[in-house]
């Protein structure tokens, strides 16, 4: 038996960030202006090295020369991209920034701009002193969402930590909540989820006669959080969505798109594919924190080596 997975299938998912509302800065009354963390210069500087890296790095779609300058999920992230040869800009050139405030490492920014693709906020992290700044995650900004104001850069945010202090939900247990919401929508739901769960559903209804397919969506990697003007904070955070294909025997499946291009088409044992899932979240002091943006990339596929 047969099978051909259409592209739909095992595509990407893609979103645009239109009617989206950028937050704005506030600086709280009598705040200090004095000794900020990073300056405009020190910003322009390290958005500029970014995107020259990037823009390096897109034209010979070579991940090693990212490296100075992307990192973590991002960094998995653009090198799925240049196996697949679907590169998705990424725009360093910022309205809105935010920096953390803190005589200690790590440090953090996060910096929302619009690009032709949609409105997009990206999050750097610099580990030691004297390293540099990088992109360890970046997303596309769902439609018609709202952002809180952020503090402005001279006075700075502060670093949230994983146990969220003060916040409705500690961070490491929003990502657990968010990845239960991929067979429970009653647990999390959001624009990526709901595509999620109907490709999860398309395929299965497209393998049940000659094999078994299994989902799973993993939090992995770093979570990193910047504070909001209003208490809440600016969390971003990784996830792996996995597929696992059992081909039932004297059967043959054959997966079409990117996944069918990187497993090389034909699966007559088992197959599996992983997507790296970026996602930012805004969490407020009290009430529910909410998904404001997303990002899925494609980053390796494989199959039994018996096949």
């Amino acid at each position: 038996m047969r099978k051909l997975l259409p592209l739909a299938l095992v595509g990407v998912f893609v979103l645009t960030g239109c009617g989206t509302e950028i937050p704005k800065t506030h600086t709280p009354p009598g705040a200090k202006e004095a000794a900020p963390v990073l300056g405009a210069p020190q910003i322009e500087r390290i958005m500029t090295a970014l995107g020259e890296t990037l823009a390096e790095g897109d034209r010979s779609r070579q991940a090693a020369k990212l490296k100075g300058r992307v990192d973590a999920g991002a960094l998995a992230a653009r090198t799925g991209q240049y196996a697949t040869k679907s590169v998705t800009p990424i725009d360093t050139k910022a309205q809105i920034v935010t920096v953390t405030r803190s005589k200690d490492w790590p440090r953090a920014m996060a910096a929302i701009s619009t690009a032709k693709e949609g409105a997009q906020a990206l999050f750097l992290r610099q580990e030691k002193p004297r390293e540099p700044y990088k992109l360890v995650q970046w997303v596309t900004l769902f439609p018609n969402v709202t952002i809180p104001e952020t503090a402005k850069v001279e006075t700075g945010a502060p670093m949230i930590g994983t146990d969220g202090k003060g916040l409705a939900v500690a961070p490491s247990e929003l990502v657990k909540t968010y990845a239960a919401g991929l067979a429970d929508s009653k647990k999390f739901d959001d624009p990526l989820l709901q595509s999620l769960r109907k490709e999860a559903a398309q395929l299965r209804e497209a393998t049940k006669d000659g094999g078994k397919v299994t989902n799973s969506l993993t939090p992995t990697g770093q979570i990193n959080g910047i504070g909001l003007h209003d208490g809440g904070a600016l969390v971003s955070a990784e996830f792996n969505y996995s597929t696992k294909l059992e081909v039932k025997q004297n059967s043959e499946i054959t997966l079409s798109g990117k996944v069918g291009e990187l497993i090389g088409g034909k699966v007559t044992d088992k197959g599996s594919w992983t997507k790296k899932v970026m996602v930012m979240f805004v969490i407020p002091k009290k009430g529910q924190a909410k998904s404001v943006g997303a990002q899925v990339v494609l980053i390796k596929a494989a199959k039994d080596l018996n096949n």
